[in-house]
């Protein structure tokens, strides 16, 4: 059980159907959650999708210096999610801290067909996360 009092999320994406658009979340302000969590903070981004008309042919979770996103890097990027992840959920942990750069946002391309995306990013103190693969309940799983 993780003590939700030491939760911080932000960084939204959606619900938005995507088809056929690049879509990018708002930007998620580490220095936040560095300052209220302590510099060893581990953050999740949650990504689910529903029904996939079509799969999707980008889904990255970017950093950058900025809130505005002018010059983004690729932390994470998942393999194309398809028509058998309807209804699933692709995760991925982030620890702060050394050079990993201020905003993170998440940003997703569908393919032409209606699909409904959204994530999120969630902070937790470094080592509360879920530790195995059956704790986690995801379709993929990275950590950076």
């Amino acid at each position: 059980m993780v003590k939700l009092q030491m939760l911080i999320s932000g960084g939204q994406l959606g619900p938005v159907d995507t088809n056929g658009a690049t879509t990018s979340g708002t930007a998620f302000d580490t220095a936040q959650i560095t300052n209220a969590l302590g510099p060893s903070t581990t953050v999740m981004g949650i990504f689910r999708v529903g029904n996939i008309a079509a799969s999707t042919t980008t889904l990255i979770i970017e950093e950058a210096t900025e809130d505005t996103f002018a010059s983004p890097s690729t932390v994470v990027t998942f393999t194309n999610l398809t028509g058998s992840d309807d209804n699933k959920a692709v995760a991925a942990t982030i620890n702060i801290g050394g050079n990993r750069l201020r905003y993170l946002r998440w940003k997703v391309t569908g393919g032409a067909g209606a699909t409904v995306v959204c994530g999120e990013f969630l902070a937790l103190p470094t080592g509360i996360t879920p530790d195995t693969a059956a704790k986690r309940g995801f379709a993929q799983f990275q950590t950076v």
